[in-house]
């Protein structure tokens, strides 16, 4: 706060100009006048926003991200049945084309639905729903996976990931990262060897 003697006076936080004490008013403890008093508003404003959307984020950003991966499982899953529909049509004659064109199918279906997991569009949580209710018969292992991305897509915190509100939240909070777990890593280089060893299955009964 400055001034002469007879008038205090204070300097605009915004503009840097001096102003009398009773012209000026205090936003965020800082000394405003009233010509600047609509950008330090919006200011203010749009500081609120974005602290709020960082928290809301930060609260989310481990589920968004699990749901992220379950795109790439699908990916994964997609390549292997895929490449095994492909050769089992090269292979097989009747009923056994028939499971092959059933199987190249759901890999592009799990195709499509992996790219909507990864893009948070609000549209996949329904196939996805339905590929996992279908993967809950494969005790005991594809019971529990498919029971945890049914968790992911329908708990409280998955219908906010996959809202457009939550996309106007990432826009805002581009700084905030997840860091994948070595764990997950792991998790999912042994999955990428038991796809690849079971190609490599499909390809050696292939050629007997």
């Amino acid at each position: 706060t400055t001034g002469s003697l007879d008038r205090p006076g204070a300097v605009c936080s915004v503009c840097g100009q001096i102003f009398p004490l009773a012209e000026t008013i205090r936003l965020d403890n800082q000394p405003v006048c009233a010509s600047c008093k609509p950008v330090a508003m919006q200011k203010l404003r749009e500081g609120v926003t974005n602290n709020n959307a960082e928290k809301i984020r930060k609260d989310h950003i481990k589920h968004e991200a699990s749901v992220k991966s379950i795109g790439i499982l699908y990916f994964l899953a997609a390549a292997f049945l895929i490449l095994a529909g492909g050769l089992g049509l090269t292979a097989n004659q009747g009923e056994g084309v028939i499971v092959s064109l059933l199987f190249l199918a759901i890999g592009v279906a799990q195709i499509w639905v992996g790219i909507g997991l990864r893009g948070l569009k609000p549209w996949a949580r329904i196939p996805t729903g339905i590929l996992s209710g279908i993967g809950l018969l494969g005790i005991p292992v594809g019971t529990l996976i498919n029971g945890y991305i049914l968790y992911l897509i329908f708990s409280q915190k998955g219908k906010t990931v996959f809202s457009e509100e939550y996309k106007q939240v990432i826009a805002q909070t581009p700084h905030v990262k997840y860091k994948t777990s070595i764990v997950v890593w792991i998790f999912l280089g042994l999955l990428v060897l038991l796809i690849l060893l079971g190609l490599l299955a499909v390809v050696w009964g292939s050629h007997k």
